[in-house]
């Protein structure tokens, strides 16, 4: 089933809305007239009855033998039917002659003249009347009845020509609705129309901001909101090719220095034993590196992909660190580097114990590849209800403030030549990253040229999935 674009959904709704609201106030308004108008009606005939009902009485009519009614003054002054009935409830005068001498036996004519009813309203035959008892004043008795009948031939034909005048607004209105509209939704609709296509286009590959003509402020929001992705995109696109490049470079390097070993020993004849095992040695080192690139590659790689579950378990994190620090005592200590650890607490967590033993052996291991000779390596650890926290704190190079936003980058290095010497692969500081990450945890560094760094690590106790 085809879907109704916004624009179509929203002319719909303004004209049912519109056109509900129309027919709405000509209801309520049509029957406002009707009540109004009956009401005045049923005052003005009350008060005609009162006064035939008033002038029979004091003339005394109903005691007479003829009824001279024709000769009342009063009628002079009433514009509707009137019929006089008697106490036998027969009709003896009707202006209109139509039913003179017949039984008039309503309910509201017996009421009135069984004295239940001082007056009565009823309604007939598409007519409203004002039944009224007519009384002997001195000696409160009743004579017989007036009732005074109006048509409601008039207001009926008013309300016929206000549907008939109503329904032309309707269809003028319902047409203006339709045309504003159809305006207002392309205008509502237009930035959103831009939207689509320029993310089109972003979807194509073109990475532009995305530009023009600005509507409301949850529309000024999606274009910020999506010139920020798109800037986010670049990024990723930019880092993936930077990416791509360096992991190219980093593979070709020793492959490189392998080639030329390998035609410097089959272009040379009686080459001597020494120089040949040492060739061998430079090759089998360059090999060594190049499977160490590779298996940290593959290692982000797992680390990258979401489908990989977590080993998680309760681990003491003290011994963690103590056997970390353990085994790469040796590599310290052929730098005369001191090593340190420093616990407030006995620490407990869930982790993957893989995963965060490489993350802080890289961190380690990095602090000892850029420390100075004779420097010292202290590694703390503190932990609270919900989280634990390790800080390596070292006195080496230290990391420039306008480069430690970058360290964490895969393959950045800022000195490349000394992490040549130091036998780094420049992923180190991206898998410790990442294994923090997958953790739920957090990593930041602070760094002074020439005086050193403190790398903090704050992980959760227990692991969230």
């Amino acid at each position: 089933m085809k879907k109704k674009s916004i624009q179509s959904q929203l002319n719909i709704a303004f004209v049912s809305i519109g056109v509900f609201g129309i027919l709405t106030v000509t209801a309520i308004m049509a029957l406002l007239v009707y009540n109004n108008y009956n009401r005045e009606l049923e005052r003005k005939i009350a008060m005609e009855a009162n006064m035939i009902s008033g002038e029979l009485a004091t003339q005394n009519f109903f005691n007479r033998y003829y009824y001279e009614l024709e000769k009342l003054a009063v009628f002079a002054e009433v514009n509707h039917r009137v019929l006089i009935i008697n106490r036998q409830a027969t009709v003896i005068y009707d202006t209109e002659e139509i039913d003179r001498g017949k039984l008039y036996a309503i309910p509201e004519v017996i009421n009135a003249l069984n004295g239940k009813s001082s007056y009565a309203y009823a309604q007939k035959d598409e007519v409203r009347m004002v039944v009224l008892p007519a009384k002997n004043l001195e000696r409160d008795t009743i004579l017989g009845v007036v009732v005074v009948i109006a048509s409601n031939q008039e207001v009926l034909q008013t309300l016929r020509m206000m549907v008939y005048a109503g329904l032309g607004v309707v269809v003028s209105l319902i047409f203006l609705i339709f045309m504003a509209s159809f305006w207002l939704s392309r205008t509502i609709t237009q930035p959103f129309t831009e939207l689509i296509r320029q993310m089109n286009q972003i979807r194509e590959g073109n990475f532009e901001e995305i530009t023009g003509s600005k509507g409301a402020k949850e529309v000024d929001e999606i274009i910020h909101a999506t010139n920020h992705m798109i800037r986010s995109l670049k990024e990723v696109e930019e880092n993936h090719k930077q990416f791509v490049a360096n992991v190219s470079h980093e593979l070709k390097t020793p492959l490189s220095s392998m080639k030329v070993l390998s035609d410097s020993l089959l272009g040379q004849s009686n080459i001597a034993e020494e120089l040949y095992q040492e060739f061998l040695q430079d090759i089998s080192n360059e090999v060594e590196r190049e499977n160490l690139i590779i298996n940290d590659l593959l290692t982000l790689s797992r680390m990258g992909n979401q489908s990989t579950a977590l080993m998680i378990k309760e681990i003491s994190i003290n011994e963690l660190i103590e056997t970390i620090m353990k085994r790469l005592k040796p590599l310290a200590d052929k730098k005369k580097i001191q090593m340190f650890f420093e616990s407030s607490r006995e620490v407990t967590a869930e982790i993957d114990e893989i995963q965060i033993t490489l993350a802080f052996t890289n961190l380690v291991e990095n602090a000892i590849k850029y420390n100075k000779d004779g420097g010292v390596i202290h590694a703390k650890l503190d932990g609270d209800l919900k989280s634990f926290t390790v800080q390596i704190i070292d006195t080496g190079i230290g990391i420039p403030e306008e480069e430690i936003h970058r360290i964490f980058d895969r393959f950045y290095r800022i000195d490349k030549a000394r992490s040549r010497e130091t036998g780094g692969t420049g992923l180190g500081l991206a898998i410790a990253r990442q294994a923090i990450l997958l953790h739920r945890g957090s990593i930041n560094c602070e760094s002074e040229v020439g005086k050193g760094s403190v790398f903090t690590v704050v992980l959760p106790l227990k692991y969230r999935n």
